[in-house]
């Protein structure tokens, strides 16, 4: 037996609880599992199979009327450099700082036990400029935040590890709670499941990702917001989805990589349950009669919790079974907590069709205030607008040339004395930029700020937006005086035109 591992007694088909079932000589379970139907799953008529065939092999009992089966939790508190704050400089970043809990159980420090969640009345205010942005489109912004693992799972947490005494559950979820309060009190819709029922079964043990119980938990809540009176659109088909529970599915965490890689050893697998949501037919769309089925009028944005390829949580499907709606996904999988909204809004399908609801699946292990998202909304904002036909400026096409160090774009911009929260930049180049570039800006306050367009998974590439100031700091009579694009070896030999358009006047004022 590996020195390495800990040996704990528990249910062959559980993840991490610590609990004995017995077998008798026969192989068959005494006593209910754990795994029994939820709580409104619709569940199939073919039960679950258990593969005993996967099952170690058992120890008799002297009496051999009874058979305990045991899995083995590895005993990461042998591994030091687990421990060592420089293991997680480079490579691991993302993954600081490992901590092995009860039952298997593993968080990362940095990111599962966040305590204050910042978010001023500022922050607050950008993100209603985002929402009034889109609803000048007739779409409506609805955030699902998902609470951070130390929130929902802290019972989980080692009860002997300095860097878990540090963490307060009760103050880490006042202050998330407050967040989402101070949201939906800008008139932003915003989800809130801090006090979800599931407890650590929200969560995988060894995984940032829910489980289908919390996906599940999350749609519930979407649409208990947006169904309430003068919020749901009467422009949505109705649609009956039903959603079915299948076999039992196992498969490694994303922590066992870096596990294996530091301490040759392996986290228990996750075990989660198949769920599948279907059409069953019903729908009061004249077009889905004949086959002609219109844009869906809900989408979802977000990261791999809403799309990835291990395994399916079924948060799209059960948005479809609760809101009685289609939805379309367009989360990407690794694309951060930005890059599925931006590319969206810089889709055809968004150009060509907005939706009733943009859902936007986030995790609370990310900032949802400061400059980071500062820096995205100030590219969603006009990416709601696009490409205007009617520029209060542009900029004609010029080829950047080999050893050129800034394009000026706006040349005569501050004698036409634009007021800054009137307009947006766009940026035109004639074939896709995959890399990240930067504009320059000076305004009338002699004040000069860069900003870095960040290449998005899934965008286009070739056409940008920014909102050179963000709403919070318009200031009367600001203007743009100056507009540069830094130029780097990789743009040289593009054509690049620009042009400032004008922010919708309802939404301007």
């Amino acid at each position: 037996m590996n020195s390495k591992l800990l040996s704990v007694a528990i249910v062959v088909v559980l993840a991490g609880a610590g609990a004995y079932y017995y077998f008798n000589q026969a192989g068959a379970p005494q006593g209910e599992p754990s795994d029994a139907p939820r709580s409104g799953e619709v569940q199939s008529s073919v039960e679950p199979a258990v593969d005993h065939s996967a099952v170690p092999e058992a120890v008799e009992s002297s009496s051999k009327e009874v058979v305990a089966v045991e899995e083995k939790v590895p005993d990461l508190s042998s591994c030091d450099v687990l421990f060592d704050p420089d293991t997680y400089v480079g490579k691991y970043e993302d993954y600081e700082q490992l901590l092995p809990g009860k039952d298997g159980w593993i968080f990362r420090t940095k990111q599962d036990l966040r305590q204050d969640f910042k978010f001023t009345d500022e922050d607050a205010a950008l993100y209603r400029a985002f929402s009034d942005a889109l609803r000048s489109r007739g779409t409506r912004l609805v955030l699902a935040v998902i609470p951070p693992r130390g929130i929902l799972a802290g019972a989980k947490l080692p009860e002997d590890s300095d860097l878990a005494k540090g963490y307060d559950q009760a103050a880490a979820k006042a202050s998330f709670r407050e967040m989402v309060l101070k949201l939906n009190a800008a008139g932003v819709l915003a989800a809130d499941v801090s006090d979800s029922k599931a407890g650590p079964a929200f969560f995988n043990h060894a995984d940032q990702h829910w489980t289908t119980k919390g996906a599940q938990e999350m749609a519930q809540a979407v649409a208990a917001l947006v169904k309430q009176p003068g919020v749901w659109s009467d422009k949505v088909p109705n649609e009956v989805f039903e959603t079915r529970t299948g076999a039992e599915e196992t498969y490694d965490g994303r922590f066992g990589e870096p596990i294996k890689d530091l301490c040759d050893m392996k986290p228990l697998p996750e075990k989660d349950v198949t769920v599948t949501t279907f059409s069953t037919g019903g729908s009061d769309g004249e077009n889905a009669l004949f086959g002609d089925k219109a844009a869906p009028e809900v989408v979802l944005v977000g990261t791999s919790n809403s799309k990835r390829d291990e395994f399916n949580s079924n948060f799209a499907g059960y948005l479809q079974e609760y809101l009685s709606a289609d939805v379309l996904n367009a989360a990407i999988s690794g694309g951060g907590m930005d890059d599925s909204m931006v590319a969206y809004l810089d889709s055809d399908a968004f150009k060509a069709h907005a939706p009733a609801y943009v859902i936007w699946e986030i995790p609370g292990y990310y900032n949802l205030g400061g400059e980071g998202m500062e820096n995205t909304l100030r590219q969603a904002i006009p990416s709601v607008y696009g490409f205007c036909q009617e520029p209060v400026m542009q900029f004609p096409s010029q080829k950047i040339l080999a050893g050129e160090k800034r394009v000026y774009m706006m040349q005569g911009v501050g004698d036409q004395k634009l007021e800054i929260g009137k307009v947006y930049l766009t940026v035109d180049f004639d074939k896709p930029v995959k890399k990240d570039f930067s504009v320059s800006f000076k305004t009338s306050d002699k004040e000069s700020s860069l900003f870095k367009f960040k290449r998005r998974r899934e965008q286009n590439g070739d056409t940008f937006y920014y909102l050179p100031v963000p709403g919070k700091l318009v200031q009367k009579g600001l203007y743009l005086k100056d507009v540069a694009l830094n130029v780097s070896d990789y743009l040289e030999g593009l054509t690049v035109t620009a042009r400032l358009c004008p922010i919708p006047e309802a939404v301007a004022e």
